[in-house]
């Protein structure tokens, strides 16, 4: 029997699979875990982008901002969910919330405190990526 020789594919799934499992992780970085996928690291993440329509940081930042989402729902500081959802600043955290919703974690808290539609927050979140 020969061993498993792994193909693109499964780096590619190794790849997601990993950022999955790590993306809240504050010191994560993209670079470092395609080159744990046994293939060129920059070839790997232009692969991950063809196959699943997002660059691998973005990614974790969707991964980041919908939990981020849940976790504004429920009382606390806004700087503490950045920093559970793996941001070191709260100003990158404010920032990469903006980018994918199109408002910042304070004003998104409002909204849900107003009692925003789950359709609306919804809308927000599928409206940019």
């Amino acid at each position: 029997m020969t061993p498993h020789v792994p193909t693109l594919d499964d780096a590619v799934r190794t790849l997601r699979d990993r950022l999955t499992e790590r993306a809240f992780e504050p010191t994560l970085t993209i670079k470092r875990l395609s080159c744990e996928v046994w293939f060129n690291a920059r070839y790997v993440q232009e692969c991950f982008s063809i196959t699943y329509g997002e660059s691998p940081w973005r990614y974790v930042e969707r991964l980041r901002v919908e939990l981020a989402c849940r976790l504004l729902r429920e009382p606390g500081r806004i700087r503490d969910v950045g920093e559970i959802v793996g941001y070191r600043s709260t100003a990158t955290f404010n920032a990469a919330f903006r980018r994918r919703l199109g408002v910042n974690p304070s004003a998104y808290r409002r909204l849900v405190r107003a009692g925003a539609s789950e359709e609306l927050l919804a809308g927000l979140l599928d409206a940019r990526h």
